[in-house]
């Protein structure tokens, strides 16, 4: 993802999950003064990405570009098919 997304669109400040730096998490004060300490599990989507909302609009803004994949790509995913057991077999 590093090389095929984020680099590609210079989305400097999105990681996965698993390079977060967790010694580096804020510590958060509870309403009775106890402080809670997060780890990277508390963050991001749901295959661990952690990114901000600018970087968000950029992904968003590529999607159906040619920035990620090519036009010949593009309209091969979006192309109806049919697996092979779903055809019959006079067709």
């Amino acid at each position: 993802m590093n090389e095929r997304i984020f680099n590609m669109l210079n989305m400097k400040n999105t990681f996965s999950k698993c390079d977060l730096n967790t010694s580096q998490m804020p510590d958060y004060f509870r309403e009775d003064g106890s402080i809670e300490q997060l780890s990277g599990d508390d963050f991001g989507a749901d295959e661990g990405e952690i990114s901000t909302l600018s970087e968000m609009h950029k992904f968003m803004a590529a999607l159906g570009s040619e920035k990620l994949l090519s036009k010949q790509m593009w309209t091969l995913a979006f192309t109806p098919h049919s697996f092979p057991s779903e055809v019959s077999e006079d067709a």
